[in-house]
């Protein structure tokens, strides 16, 4: 069974028709999963299935650990470049970085706050529910 992703009309799995459980985003090619959880790789034998901006155990806590807790980051600096995919590197770009231009909080950001449809409040505290099935 093949399921093509650039077609926004593709159906796939929900937990429900409510905007608040949305597990996929509509982008320009087609159809995404909600990116951000910086948190997967660090909790792996209870993978948590949320990404939040702002809150307890948020996602944007998660890159700035990983970036400042860097071995070569010698200065302990926000706006340092980890390189390599991990977890973190929300756009997938092969760098990690806090703070700065291109950094991956900011897909954070605008996945809960500008997007998601179910956050109409704008809240930053909101948080997407992934939907792996």
């Amino acid at each position: 069974l093949a399921v093509d992703f650039r077609q926004a009309t593709t159906s796939t799995f929900s937990y429900s028709a409510s905007p608040l459980n949305q597990a996929q985003v509509v982008v320009d090619q087609g159809v995404a999963l909600w990116a951000g959880n910086a948190l997967v790789e660090n909790l792996p034998s209870a993978p948590r299935e949320h990404v939040s901006f702002q809150g307890t155990n948020n996602d944007v806590n998660a890159i700035y650990q990983r970036v400042i807790g860097s071995s070569n980051n010698f200065f302990i600096t926000p706006f340092y470049k980890l390189k390599g995919y991990f977890g973190s590197d929300i756009d997938m770009n092969g760098e990690t970085i806090f703070q700065g231009s291109g950094n991956d909080v900011e897909s954070i950001y605008q996945n809960i706050i500008k997007n998601h449809p179910g956050n109409s409040f704008l809240a930053p505290f909101f948080s997407i529910r992934e939907q792996l099935p």
